[in-house]
């Protein structure tokens, strides 16, 4: 099974954690042709739905389980920011390279949090997983459809890749 070394950023603001949502068009090729997929049925069917087309209630069960999937197979879903480790990096290098391509901020690294081992159905991963804080304010989100900022108490309110649920129930362990 293939391995891979990411760092994620659980990053803090007040009694708030930012939350970013992988979304279409992320990842290998071969992947993001079943995620655009996904998005096209999806937004296929809110179009269907909008214009009163037979069927449309179809198009939107199909999108929803097919994003599901995804979110199961580690392709999209939400998550901590972050990203694969190059070699040579430190874990704290490459969280600020990553936050800086994919939110265009700087943070500080604070501390370990935690490291987290997942199999996904055709990798296996493993994150190091550490708390961090702005250095600026601005965000922009480059790599992600969304963002959302989020208590302690609102957590469970999205819906998270597995291995960010895993870090989750530390973050729930700590407070």
């Amino acid at each position: 099974m293939k391995r891979i070394e990411v760092v994620a950023a659980i990053i803090r603001k007040g009694d708030r954690i930012f939350a970013t949502l992988r979304g279409c068009g992320e990842g290998e090729a071969s992947v993001r042709q079943g995620l655009d997929q996904n998005c096209l049925n999806l937004a296929e069917c809110e179009q269907a739905r909008l214009e009163g087309k037979a069927g449309w209630e179809q198009a939107c069960l199909e999108g929803i389980a097919g994003w599901e999937q995804a979110r199961l197979e580690g392709k999209a879903g939400w998550e901590f920011p972050g990203g694969k480790m190059e070699p040579g990096e430190t874990p704290e290098d490459a969280l600020k390279r990553e936050i800086r391509e994919e939110l265009s901020t700087e943070i500080s690294v604070d501390e370990v949090l935690c490291t987290v081992e997942h199999d996904y159905p055709t990798f296996h991963i493993t994150m190091h997983c550490y708390l961090c804080s702005l250095l600026t304010e601005a965000l922009h989100l480059n790599e992600h459809e969304a963002a959302r900022w989020l208590s302690i108490e609102d957590l469970d309110s999205v819906k998270w890749l597995p291995a960010d649920m895993q870090v989750i129930e530390v973050m729930k362990g700590k407070a």
